[in-house]
């Protein structure tokens, strides 16, 4: 509660009110922006590392060390490219246009992201204080940075989970990616963690009504998406009723990744009472933040395990299996795991 009180606090001396943020929150995450802001406040606050400005500041100066410049125009902020590219989107009427910009400027942020903030981390990377820190990133900080710059200009992008890589391999929501809605009514993935910029992921956990599990249908010999399908053979959806990941999700995704990573955690080689006892207190937080984050709820189930409170155990994993099968995918971990629990 402290730690949200005074990320909000961060965020009013940045002259943002609770109000906007809230409204923010809603539509978006902008760079810029409150909701982006209070991603950025949550994190710095955690690891003792300044104020968003302090972020901002750090993105601009190693920007410029980069000496790129988006279509030779020769801004030396971020914002300043953001808003010239907004500036440029708003004023075409042509749909085809607009589709050509915000391709080219996510093509240009795939790259500049990682020239910017070079270094990749698995362990810390998903924190912004590591950023300033190390200049480290993992695909969920990277895929969330390039979403909220393409929202400045005026795109309608957000992030998704992947759950089925390009070649087809399969994962728990093992990496995160961009969804970009383009303005001619296809969908496009922006994938910072590829050497292209547009990648062919042939599953994705994003929103129709609810939270979905589903395979992209891409155009014959192009990046770009026209629609989705459940897996199964289920229902059918076009790139119009399927949307990225909301706030909720995201913010809880952090604190997924930082029970997930906790030193002497789950996934430590040497799990310990201690780990196990931040792990589960993080995962919880995810959990309350996003009740329906199928992995922040199956991993809680797993710290509980681990900590050998069987019935809680039993309890979480039967929910997560229950979220897995309402969104249409089932892996065979919670199910395992719940076998292990006595249930």
């Amino acid at each position: 509660m402290k730690t949200r009180k005074y990320a909000m606090l961060l965020l009013m001396i940045c002259g943002v009110s609770l109000s906007s943020a809230r409204a923010e929150r809603n539509g978006g995450y902008e760079y810029g922006g409150a909701a982006f802001g209070s991603f950025i406040a949550d994190s710095l606050t955690r690891g003792k590392a300044g104020a968003p400005k302090d972020f901002y500041d750090w993105m601009n100066r190693e920007y410029a060390k980069t000496g790129m410049k988006f279509r030779g125009r020769g801004e030396d902020t971020i914002e300043r490219m953001l808003e010239s590219s907004r500036a440029e989107s708003a004023a075409s009427r042509d749909a085809g246009k607009k589709t050509e910009l915000e391709m080219e400027t996510a093509a240009y942020l795939h790259k500049m992201v990682k020239k910017t903030i070079p270094r990749f981390s698995l362990d810390r990377g998903f924190e912004f204080h590591n950023v300033l820190k190390y200049g480290e990133r993992q695909c969920f900080l990277q895929s969330v940075l390039i979403a909220a710059m393409l929202q400045k200009i005026g795109a309608d992008a957000g992030v998704v989970m992947v759950f089925r890589n390009i070649a087809g391999q399969y994962s728990n929501n093992g990496h995160a990616a961009v969804l970009l809605k383009l303005a001619n009514g296809r969908d496009i993935i922006v994938d910072a963690s590829e050497p292209a910029p547009f990648a062919r992921h042939t599953g994705v956990f994003a929103r129709t009504a609810g939270y979905k599990f589903l395979f992209p249908a891409y155009e014959k010999g192009k990046d770009t998406i026209t629609g989705y399908g459940e897996p199964g053979g289920g229902k059918r959806y076009g790139a119009a009723g399927v949307r990225a990941l909301d706030y909720d999700f995201l913010n809880s995704q952090f604190w997924y990744y930082r029970g997930e990573r906790e030193p002497g955690g789950l996934l430590s080689p040497s799990p310990g009472k201690a780990g196990l006892e931040k792990a589960r207190r993080a995962l919880a937080t995810s959990v309350k933040l996003c009740p329906e984050n199928p992995l922040a709820v199956y991993m809680l189930g797993r710290a509980e395990l681990a900590l050998g409170d069987k019935r809680s155990a039993q309890n979480t994993l039967g929910k997560a299996v229950a979220l897995y099968t309402r969104f249409g995918w089932a892996p065979p971990g919670p199910k395992a795991y719940l076998k292990e629990a006595g249930k």
